[in-house]
């Protein structure tokens, strides 16, 4: 048995590897956040811009998190509900088909 205190973990072979790994995982991370809502306004302003989104004059049904009160109408919020039922249909159903594919095959029990 060694009695070498460091071990290799792939990524960092020490405690001081280790943390300079750590903190600039912090580092990236609070870059990223911070680039998140830069790119979520842009976002946003596209929405509006393109009327997909009503601004906070329109008073909408559902506001967006950090869009200044713009969301979604009744007849807009009717429309997102109708396509993620269908989104959510869609992979159901695919699943479905492959597990019974796979019943068919032998590969499931």
């Amino acid at each position: 048995m060694s009695n070498n205190m460091t071990q290799d973990n792939g990524i960092a072979n020490g405690p001081m590897e280790t943390l300079t790994v750590l903190t600039t995982g912090v580092g990236f991370l609070g870059a990223i956040v911070g680039s998140a809502a830069l790119v979520w306004n842009q976002i946003v302003a596209w929405l509006l811009a393109q009327r997909l989104l009503v601004s906070a004059d329109a008073d909408p049904l559902w506001e967006l998190p950090a869009a200044g009160g713009a969301g979604l109408d009744l007849m807009r919020l009717a429309i997102v509900a109708g396509v993620a039922l269908i989104v959510i249909t869609a992979v159901f159903t695919s699943a479905a088909r492959v597990v019974t594919r796979r019943r068919r095959a032998g590969d499931l029990a």
